[in-house]
């Protein structure tokens, strides 16, 4: 009877320890397992809009340094897009595979107050995954942001190669024989005619979207980059403006932003051999000192510095030519007249009186004409004179001779 007794009460307590040691397994295997910790290193990828993601993973599975660029929107009279720079200055979040994490932070600025905000999760296959947005609260109106996706991996991730059209050939027609016809005493063939083949239309590519610059803002303009590039002392409103960024960049397009105090885009140029790039300032700028600084193809800053932008100078209006007009000076030449008479009496029976016009022809004459001619009326007249009197004295000499032979 005690035997008995001592059978059941080992077999109560074997069955009590089995079901005991049974229940405790099902609760262990009903708890999950611990989630393992992301992979520590430099993680990097793009978002869905072609944007570089960069961040790492340290040996805690702790995410920091969430790098990228993303855009907002201003809805008013004249929209418009802003491309806000996620610089990796977000809280450390920490990460595990398969376990999704959210962060959220804010950082204030000149420009306002923006809203960071980050989700993703690992999958196993060591790919990260998630959203993002960044959204300014400006003190005019809200800049409401654009969310993007984003993928990282270590060592970049690997895009799906994108399948190109095979452009399908075009069937070269075969040309139809034309049937010759036969020539008979009453009726002459009519030729079949031939089917014109139909064209075949080429698909237009597509053209691929070129990526809009990051503005770069005065929270971009690091010290230690001032200087960085030549900037002139001052240019004039409307004016052009040179700059050096350095030989080494030659052949490369770089974007060059001038603080108004908003980032302006003064345009994406060509850096020439010499390393120089040239861009004009817009007419609605006011003069005053700014900041103008160059950013290359990758949003990074090459350098920065402090210009003076003053007024044009004002074009100077021609002055007009007076112009000489001649005049005309009309008057009447006084005419002066002068006559000399010479009177020479002869001896009798010896001839006549004789009278010689003055001017050797009589009447009157210009003395301002003969000065100009050359013509000397004093002369002329005491030449005639001479010669009068000589011929006055030879014939008294011949006179007189004669009546002394008589006598």
């Amino acid at each position: 009877m005690t035997t008995r007794r001592r059978t059941r009460r080992r077999a109560a307590l074997l069955t009590g320890a089995s079901l005991a040691l049974g229940g405790f397994l099902a609760a262990a295997a009903a708890l999950p397992a611990s989630a393992a910790p992301a992979t520590a290193g430099n993680y990097s990828g793009t978002t869905d809009s072609g944007r570089d993601v960069e961040f790492a993973i340290d040996g805690n599975g702790t995410l920091t340094g969430f790098s990228t660029t993303s855009t907002c929107s201003i809805f008013g009279m004249f929209p418009q897009t802003i491309f806000i720079v996620w610089s990796g200055d977000n809280p450390p979040v920490d990460v595990e595979v398969g376990v999704p994490f959210e962060v959220e932070w804010e950082l204030s600025g000149g420009s306002g107050t923006t809203t960071y905000e980050l989700s993703g999760v690992l999958d196993a296959d060591g790919t990260f995954t998630g959203e993002g947005l960044a959204q300014m609260d400006l003190p005019v109106l809200p800049c409401v942001a654009s969310p993007f996706e984003w993928t990282a991996a270590i060592g970049g991730v690997t895009p799906e190669p994108t399948a190109t059209a095979t452009p399908t050939p075009t069937a070269t027609p075969t040309p139809t024989a034309t049937a010759t016809a036969t020539p008979t005493a009453t009726a002459t063939a009519t030729a079949t005619p031939t089917a014109t083949p139909t064209a075949t239309p080429t698909r237009t590519p597509t053209p691929t979207a070129t990526p809009t610059p990051a503005p770069i803002g005065a929270e971009d303009l690091a010290e230690e980059r001032r200087g960085g590039i030549s900037v002139p002392a001052s240019a004039e409103i409307g004016g052009t403006v040179t700059l050096g960024v350095g030989a080494d960049y030659a052949g490369a397009t770089v974007n060059v932003w001038l603080q108004t105090p908003e980032p302006l885009l003064l345009g994406s140029v060509l850096v020439d051999d010499a390393g120089r790039i040239a861009v004009t300032l817009p007419v609605e700028l006011e003069a005053g000192d700014r900041t103008i600084a160059v950013s290359d193809a990758a949003d990074a800053v090459l350098g920065w510095d402090v210009i003076e932008i003053v007024p044009s100078a004002p074009t100077p209006t021609p002055t007009p030519t007076a112009t000489a007009t001649p005049t005309s000076t009309s008057g009447e030449t006084p005419t002066a007249s002068a006559s000399a008479t010479t009177t020479a009496t002869a001896p009798a029976g010896a001839g006549s009186t004789s009278t010689p016009p003055a001017g050797g022809a009589g009447g009157s004459h210009t003395p301002d004409a003969l000065a100009n001619t050359g013509f000397d009326g004093t002369a002329t007249f005491g030449w005639i004179a001479g010669v009068g009197a000589l011929l006055l004295g030879l014939g008294a000499y011949g006179l007189t001779r004669r009546r002394h032979h008589q006598s």
